[in-house]
């Protein structure tokens, strides 16, 4: 309000005393509108706002009008009506850029960032809220800072930069602290809990989501108080505590449903959903969700829409409704745009290399002016020491290029990292964007496969190799999406105690149509005592793989034969076909390098080579050993050794 106030004293000066009045009205209306806003009583405060920016008019050079127009984007925003809001910031924006009004443009920047973020436009959005940050740290505005670093934070989490995320936040946080800017450690914290509950840490998220809380509900912020509530639900939502989970999300709908805060309601209501489903209240579930997607119809804000429509899929095949689950997982289909995430996250990776560059850069022209600094005080004194000077000038100079040199050895550093961030990403989305036809496909298949048996047996028979390759296709996908997954680090083993007889069980259960196929038997000698330490998924992964090739290079009507035999705490597993065999050359290729051996099968089964190089990884991540036995025309056995599961653990 100083800064108001000055621009409209030198404007009286110029205009004339007759615009005084003019100018302490429109003040007023700021004042009465702010108070109405901090009441939440959004309809008084738009009609004073839109009532000043009407009496001031766009060639208002004193920037008021700018911000009566941020200020009704804020409330629209607040109230969920982000298509008004971002139509009130463009006009802020335009006003300050033609006036030089730095701080409203900054604000408009910022508030047009913060709804492309929440219509999935990360792109854009980032580019906007890093203008609008270097715009506030020039004017010094602590506080703006702290809630563009939010935002910018938050754009990071939804691309999975979770870690950059949380040094972003913590400055933040730090920033606050120093500033004693209590609305800004409440947030803060609070996304601070986001951070933790994207690392899956959802006990000390909850422990960050009461702080802010606690802080939010003494500042009287009912709004934000109603998002923790929310937020803390959804922790207890994963860590299965349901009726807790319920608790909040009730609390969360009662404060946002009474301030008219869609955006949030979108969330509370199929996180809610979630709640019920997993209660097996469905028809409460596909309520909740319902309503999520009409608060999404009308609020525009379709970022969510794939999460929901994914949702009641899922609700519906939970209830055995294949038919109403598939329609919804088509839905899900057509409005997840894979080719456009993809294109994004990559050009977004790219915007977020050139932002830490930036930051650089600046580091170094400070460096630079205080080296520049001491070179004059050098200079000052050179009568007197210009021997010493000499020298110092020469280890300045070699510093200077040592430091220059590990500068660029870290903007290189950063560029490869984010090069092969964007490549193992790509894998990961491809194989995602894949999986959703090929299951479809394969669902279609064991829809209209019981209507078969009626058919000619050469039907039949096409009809049988097509459900043999969409099922290896899927196996493919699955595989793929695994080494992505593990080449990324994204791979989380939490061992535990597993029978190795159930997960054959599940894996010849699996593999039943091709094992049929080619007439193949298997000789199961596994004792159900057997027990290895081994995390699920691994486990499985690696069976399914072993089992894959076997049948692939055996001949018809052979035998397939697993045995296991435990010693010192390990267990050793194999699994024996006696199949074409593999030469000591390609045997050697598969252990000893990184190369995809691929071949074809008995049948002409195309591989992809991927299977026995993920076996050999997960192995190895799981402290474990692996080996191969082969003799070409013989057969192969290939044994595992692995912790065996002691009643101790």
């Amino acid at each position: 309000m100083v800064r108001a106030g000055i621009k409209i004293w030198m404007w009286v000066l110029l205009a004339g005393w007759s615009t005084l009045g003019r100018a302490v009205d429109t003040a007023d209306w700021m004042e009465r509108g702010d108070s109405c806003a901090v009441a939440l009583d959004y309809a008084c405060a738009i009609q004073l706002y839109e009532e000043g920016a009407k009496q001031l008019g766009f060639g208002d050079s004193s920037g008021l009008y700018a911000t009566f127009q941020n200020r009704l984007g804020k409330v629209h925003y607040d109230q969920g009506h982000f298509q008004q809001a971002y139509a009130y910031y463009q006009l802020a924006l335009a006003q300050a850029d033609s006036f030089g009004v730095s701080h409203e443009k900054a604000e408009a920047l910022q508030g047009m960032s913060h709804i492309l973020w929440r219509y999935g436009d990360n792109v854009k959005s980032i580019q906007l809220i890093v203008e609008s940050m270097a715009l506030f740290r020039d004017l010094r505005d602590t506080a703006s800072v702290i809630t563009a670093s939010h935002i910018l934070a938050g754009i990071y989490v939804s691309t999975g930069e979770v870690d950059e995320a949380k040094e972003i936040y913590q400055r933040a946080l730090s920033m606050a602290e120093a500033s004693r800017d209590s609305l800004g450690m409440a947030s803060s914290y609070e996304y601070l809990g986001v951070v933790y509950f994207f690392k899956e840490e959802y006990a000390a998220a909850i422990a960050a989501y009461e702080q802010s809380l606690q802080m939010n509900l003494r500042l009287g912020q009912e709004i934000d108080a109603g998002v923790t509530y929310a937020n803390i639900g959804e922790a207890y939502n994963y860590l299965q505590q349901y009726d807790q989970a319920l608790v909040y999300f009730k609390k969360s709908e009662a404060v946002l449903g009474a301030h008219g805060f869609n955006s949030g309601l979108i969330f509370v209501c199929y996180s809610r959903g979630l709640t019920h489903m997993e209660r097996d209240e469905y028809a409460l579930a596909l309520k909740y969700y319902q309503r999520s997607l009409a608060l999404i119809a009308e609020t525009g804000e379709a970022r969510e829409k794939p999460r929901v429509l994914q949702l009641m899929a899922d609700c519906y095949a939970r209830q055995g409704r294949y038919q109403d689950a598939y329609h919804y997982h088509e839905r899900y289909a057509e409005v997840h745009d894979s080719l456009l995430s993809v294109n994004r996250s990559i050009e977004l990776l790219d915007i977020m290399g050139k932002y830490e560059l930036e930051e650089k850069e600046k580091e170094n022209e400070l460096l630079t002016k205080e080296n520049e600094w001491k070179q004059q005080e050098l200079a000052h004194q050179e009568a007197v020491i210009k021997q010493h000077y000499f020298f110092g000038a020469v280890l300045f100079i070699l510093l200077l290029i040592a430091l220059v040199l590990a500068v660029k050895l870290y903007q290189i550093k950063i560029l490869l990292t984010h090069a092969d961030r964007t490549k193992n990403k790509l894998f990961g989305f491809v194989a995602h964007d894949l999986k959703a036809p090929v299951a479809n496909i394969q669902m279609l298949i064991d829809m209209i496969k019981p209507e078969l048996s009626q058919e000619s047996e050469e039907v039949q028979e096409l009809f049988e190799e097509l459900n043999n390759a969409s099922h290896s296709v899927s196996l493919l996908l699955n595989d793929l999406l695994s080494w992505s997954i593990s080449q990324q680090e994204g791979f989380r083993f939490t061992p535990s105690a597993l029978v190795l007889k159930d997960a054959a069980a599940y894996c010849i259960e699996l593999f039943q149509d091709q094992l049929e196929y080619k007439r193949l038997k298997i000789d199961d000698q596994l004792s159900a005592e057997t027990r290895v330490w081994m995390d699920d998924r691994a486990l499985l992964a690696i069976l399914r793989n072993l089992l894959s090739n076997a049948i692939k290079f055996s001949h018809a009507e052979g035998v397939i034969v697993f045995s296991a035999s435990s010693s010192g705490g390990r267990v050793t597993f194999a699994m024996e076909d006696h199949g074409v065999g593999m030469s000591q050359e390609q045997v050697d290729k598969i252990l000893y390098t990184q190369e995809f051996v691929s071949r074809r099968g008995t049948a002409n089964e195309k591989g992809s080579g991927l299977g026995l190089n993920l076996v050999k990884e997960f192995v190895e991540k799981s402290k474990g050993k692996f080996w191969i036995d082969s003799k070409l025309g013989e057969g192969t056995k290939i044994s595992i050794r692995l912790d065996a599961a002691s009643i101790q653990r």
